[in-house]
């Protein structure tokens, strides 16, 4: 049985990745890589949310932040993890690094 996992944190920082933003709200979007997480991760970016995209698929992910980053002008964070397995959480912490998420 597939579990599907969409989750949506807007919370505020002051760094996305290795580069500094403002403190505007960051979006930690999972199931990002298709479907509601994608149309949620292009809506928020579209508000000028920078976001944190997680999902299984690299490729996806990487390609639908390439896009937002061009289209939305947008920070794009990728973090590869299938949140089915207990211990991705925590992962996915420590990929988003101390940011209020």
């Amino acid at each position: 049985m597939r579990t599907l996992a969409l989750l949506i944190v807007v919370a505020h920082s002051t760094a996305l990745g290795a580069r500094a933003v403002d403190s505007s709200p960051v979006a930690l979007v999972t199931g990002a890589s298709s479907g509601l997480g994608e149309c949620f991760a292009e809506a928020l970016a579209g508000r000028g949310f920078p976001v944190v995209l997680v999902a299984r698929r690299a490729e996806r992910l990487e390609a639908l932040a390439a896009k937002l980053r061009t289209e939305r002008g947008v920070e794009a964070l990728v973090v590869v993890e299938d949140l089915a397995d207990p211990a991705a959480t925590e992962r996915v912490a420590a990929a988003v690094g101390g940011r209020e998420i």
